[in-house]
């Protein structure tokens, strides 16, 4: 089981990687569209053209600080990858009756050696109705009634 913990903590770090680098990627994008633009006059639309550009770049700015924070909690749980967990926090995978979550980090539905997983963050509501239970316990969220199979 500590196999598959690490290979979960290994895609959800590559995945935040992918997401960094995404914004990265945007963010040098808006710059030379930006430093092209300089040398133009500008005009009503490249005014709000720019405005518009401003707005995205403070937002891409502000997504890749909250995934850097991210990526530091997952390089956290490396430290606990090997712990066996008895009950839902933070490293464990929660398997319920019908999703398998790993307490990690927001992470869409993936897959690792053919199972599929969702990450779920610590901050998340889910998480925080789940949190401290163990097999055969059941939570409610969104109107959703979770039955835990198992944990690891």
């Amino acid at each position: 089981m500590q196999k598959i913990k690490r290979k979960l903590l290994e895609e959800c770090i590559r995945r935040q990687h992918s997401l960094m680098n995404d914004f990265k990627l945007r963010l040098h994008e808006l710059k030379e569209s930006e430093d092209d633009a300089a040398d133009e006059e500008l005009d009503g639309t490249r005014l709000g053209q720019q405005a518009q550009a401003d707005s995205e770049r403070t937002l891409l700015k502000t997504q890749l600080e909250f995934a850097a924070n991210e990526l530091e909690q997952l390089d956290h749980l490396k430290t606990t990858a090997d712990v066996v967990s008895h009950s839902a926090e933070p490293g464990a995978v929660v398997v319920t009756d019908t999703l398998t979550f790993y307490i990690s980090t927001s992470v869409e539905q993936f897959n690792v050696d053919g199972k599929s997983y969702v990450g779920l963050s610590v901050q998340s509501p889910l998480f925080q109705v789940m949190k401290g239970k163990r097999p055969g316990d059941t939570f409610a969220f969104n109107k959703t009634t979770y039955v835990i199979n198992d944990i690891f």
